[in-house]
């Protein structure tokens, strides 16, 4: 089971704007990568706008001419691109935290994680410092035993 952008609206409390002409799969298409630094975005990748203070730079709009899938943003309306989506949110940075605390409980993983588990905490300063965390690797680092969790 993959986390799609419909899932992954509801999970953070946010409203899913698909564009005119919407992906592929709609709600159902899956996430792959999500990245908080505009800079680190390839194509495919959906960028999360997180709220700094003493950021004023387009850093969505940067993301998409960048090849984002999907930006996630709070404070502002964005209009997707063609096959892209945004998701609107009341407060990004909160959305992420309950995002990593979610994770968790979305997929039980096959094997047990080789590293120590990242904390919530962990997890967003990560992120914050500008590590463009895969899925997978979120999900890998939070679960310390794959059969804790229920799918």
């Amino acid at each position: 089971m993959r986390l799609c952008i419909g899932d992954l609206a509801e999970i953070i409390g946010g409203h899913l704007v698909l564009a005119s002409l919407p992906p592929l799969a709609g709600p159902y298409e899956p996430v792959r990568r999500i990245v908080v630094e505009s800079r680190e975005v390839r194509s495919g990748d959906v960028y999360w706008d997180l709220q700094h203070l003493a950021m004023t730079v387009r850093t969505c709009e940067d993301a998409l001419l960048r090849g984002a899938f999907g930006v996630v943003v709070s404070g502002r309306h964005i209009e997707p691109w063609a096959g892209r989506f945004s998701i609107l949110v009341p407060d990004a940075n909160r959305a992420l935290v309950e995002l990593a605390q979610c994770l968790p409980r979305v997929r039980r993983l096959s094997s047990a994680a080789k590293e120590r588990p990242w904390t919530s905490t962990q997890l967003v300063q990560r992120m914050l410092a500008g590590d463009a965390v895969t899925l997978q690797n979120i999900l890998t680092r939070l679960t310390e035993n794959a059969g804790q969790f229920v799918a």
